[in-house]
């Protein structure tokens, strides 16, 4: 309520003020995405419910919300009582406007790969904590190749919170206790040789991670070509913590990296 009263007050649109919010103070939605999510009517009467004034943004908005997808994209509402092209900055591409807008080049329940223009695709991760199953690993396996045939580079991207906790542990530990270790055995493989592919890939190769990336995670962006990393990234080849030495290549792309640069950190 509000972030709704000083519209237009502190600036011209809502946008902006998601934006701060979500940008600067690290929440997830900013006030009038929420909104949207209860429902600009749901919110009006919960406010005169407090007994609180219902700001008259939230009153013309109505049922319509903040936000409207449409098939040339996102629009915002506007102090006109129009709908206008959410327009991003120059430069910012997100995966969620895409999603809306677009299908994926192919999309399994491990990962997809989109088209994000200028003949580049983009890799996402969709597990949980987009951690590394056997499904990841194939689903590069398939996007290195779906972008040799059409694309002429790749960026590994996702919008979630972190790249990568790295290699699914819960299925090792599944597959140890079970002893699977052919599975494991296979799983390693599988990886090294992905890696190794991407990392020799006849196309350019660059990672834009945030957040975590950990092990596999870790390992992944040091065979890429060029590394666009976000401000709060925590990397590293964490598996010595739980007793296993990093099995996709991250150590041999550590000693490489020192072999050419002995001062690099």
């Amino acid at each position: 309520a509000y972030a709704a009263g000083l519209v237009p007050e502190i600036c011209d649109d809502v946008a902006p003020v998601d934006l701060a919010m979500e940008r600067g103070f690290g929440w997830a939605q900013g006030p009038f995405a929420l909104i949207d999510r209860i429902g600009a009517p749901a919110f009006a009467a919960l406010l005169r419910r407090e007994a609180i004034p219902v700001p008259a943004l939230v009153e013309r908005v109505g049922s319509g919300g903040f936000y409207r997808d449409t098939a040339d994209g996102r629009r915002v509402f506007g102090l006109d009582g129009q709908y206008h092209p959410l327009v991003r900055p120059e430069g910012v591409l997100l995966l969620d406007d895409l999603r809306r807008r677009a299908r994926p080049v192919f999309r399994t329940g491990s990962a997809s790969l989109w088209d994000i223009g200028d003949g580049i695709a983009c890799f996402e991760i969709t597990t949980k904590m987009n951690v590394f199953d056997d499904g990841v690993i194939a689903a590069l396996d398939r996007a290195l190749d779906s972008v040799g045939e059409t694309f002429r580079g790749l960026v590994l991207y996702s919008d979630a919170p972190n790249f990568s906790a790295g290699a699914d542990l819960g299925l090792a530990l599944f597959a140890a206790n079970m002893a699977a270790w052919d599975h494991i055995e296979k799983l390693i493989r599988a990886g090294q040789a992905v890696f190794q592919k991407l990392k020799y890939a006849p196309f350019p190769v660059v990672a834009a991670p945030a957040g975590l990336a950990l092990g596999g995670g870790c390992e992944i962006l040091l065979h890429c070509d060029a590394i666009q990393a976000h401000a709060e990234l925590y990397a590293g080849l964490v598996e010595c913590g739980v007793g296993l030495v990093p099995g996709w290549g991250g150590c041999g792309q550590m000693l490489d990296r020192l072999a050419r640069d002995p001062l690099t950190p």
